[in-house]
């Protein structure tokens, strides 16, 4: 059968690359943005958003922050990360 790990490790790398670029987009941040903001590599954010690469934890926290969200959100644990009230639409929106 199919290693259900590697199942479930795919479909966090596909979420969070998903959300990645949803939170971009709610943010008005481009890769290059972000990649400065949270100070890595433009290719990195790429790889990230094609779900070719994963974060390490403190990129993790980084990209989070940056983008005013939470790790849970990013990584596809709680449907709505959002820390801004003012935002909890998104995170509404995004669970549809």
């Amino acid at each position: 059968g199919v290693d259900k790990s590697k199942e479930e490790h795919m479909e966090v790398v596909k979420t969070f690359s998903k959300r990645l670029k949803i939170a971009m987009l709610f943010s008005d941040l481009n890769q290059k943005e972000l990649a400065e903001k949270a100070n890595i590599t433009p290719a990195s954010i790429t790889a990230y958003t094609q779900g070719t690469k994963n974060p390490t934890m403190e990129t993790l926290v980084r990209i989070a922050d940056v983008l005013n969200i939470s790790t849970d959100w990013l990584c596809g644990i709680e449907n709505n990360g959002y820390r801004r009230n003012s935002d909890e639409i998104i995170g509404e929106w995004v669970k549809s």
